[in-house]
């Protein structure tokens, strides 16, 4: 039983690892930005969002489809879109195909992360431990707690978006006003 207990924190663990893969690229951004000097930078920063908007979209989707399909085969699935999603666009040419590889990324990290809460909460159920419980339980940690994350996530990304937009706007007025003065 230990041994078990062992294995299923280990995978939890590994899971929540897949997950955090969604942010590597952040350190790349500018190798990236060198080598697509024809895109903008602004889609160059969606190779960091776009995952995270999939992740949005699948999550509830894949809370309901958890109930017609094995996790175990969830899981897998999610696993190799994560790793298609991820050593693909080492060897693309395209940026267009690198963001798509990057929304494959974000399918199979959504695919997974239902799966990982609902056996988080599981082992933290014990004896009451049912798949009458499961269920209902994977649907509110699907549509509730991990939605408020990524809900409060893309407030913050819209807010962010409003601020970058006024301070490209305030730039353009300066340098239109500075290049008057200086005609």
């Amino acid at each position: 039983m230990q041994q078990s207990q062992s294995r299923v924190k280990l995978a939890i663990m590994s899971i929540g690892l897949l997950m955090m893969g969604v942010m590597a690229i952040a350190t790349g951004l500018s190798v990236i930005a060198a080598r697509f000097p024809e895109v903008s930078q602004t889609s160059i920063q969606l190779l960091i969002t776009l995952p995270c908007v999939v992740i949005i979209v699948v999550t509830p989707i894949v809370g309901k489809l958890q109930e017609y399909i094995s996790m175990k085969t969830l899981v897998l699935l999610g696993i190799i879109c994560f790793l298609a999603g991820g050593v693909l666009p080492a060897f693309l040419t395209s940026f267009s195909l690198i963001l798509v590889c990057r929304a494959i990324l974000g399918i199979g990290v959504g695919t997974v992360q239902v799966p990982a809460s609902i056996v988080v909460a599981g082992q933290n159920l014990g004896s009451f431990l049912c798949p009458y419980i499961i269920t209902p339980l994977s649907a509110l940690m699907s549509s509730d707690i991990n939605m408020y994350a990524f809900i409060t996530g893309a407030i913050w990304l819209g807010i962010m978006g409003v601020l970058a937009l006024i301070w490209g706007m305030a730039k353009n007025a300066r340098e239109a006003a500075s290049s008057k003065i200086s005609a």
